[in-house]
Parts: C-alpha cells; structure tokens; sequence
C-alpha cells in the first residue's frame, strides 16, 4: 500500500536512527507483518496489543504528524 510505503519511508529517513536498539528490532519486526494489520493501526484508529510496539506504531504516527 502506498500509502504505508510512504508513512514508513518518512519515518526511516526522519526517526529511525534515533530509535534504541530494541525499537529497531520491534521496526524491523512490523514491517513482516501483513499490510492490512498496518493500515488498521496506523490509519484506522487500531493499536496493537503488545505494549512496546502500541508505543513505537504511536511514535511512528506522532512523527508522521509532526511533518505535515
């Protein structure tokens, strides 16, 4: 989807590398899981039920906001 595509790209290019070690592992992770399940949390409201990756999807949408 290209509009995940997008919303990914920006953040590898704008906050990925400020991420710790842990949250890289968890990024790497999220990009392996189906592009329905993404869209659901990063557009549709949803949030996942794992903590840690509830606060990075949460990281990568405010990020995302703050370049619009």
């Amino acid at each position: 989807m290209l509009e995940l595509d997008s919303l990914l790209g920006a953040f590898v290019d704008r906050g990925y590398a400020e991420l710790p070690r842990e949250d890289r592992d968890r990024f790497e992770s999220l990009l392996s899981l189906p592009d329905p399940l993404l869209w659901a949390w990063f557009f549709g409201g949803g949030s996942p039920d794992d903590p840690d990756l509830a606060r990075l999807v949460e990281r990568i949408r405010t990020s995302n906001l703050a370049s619009d």
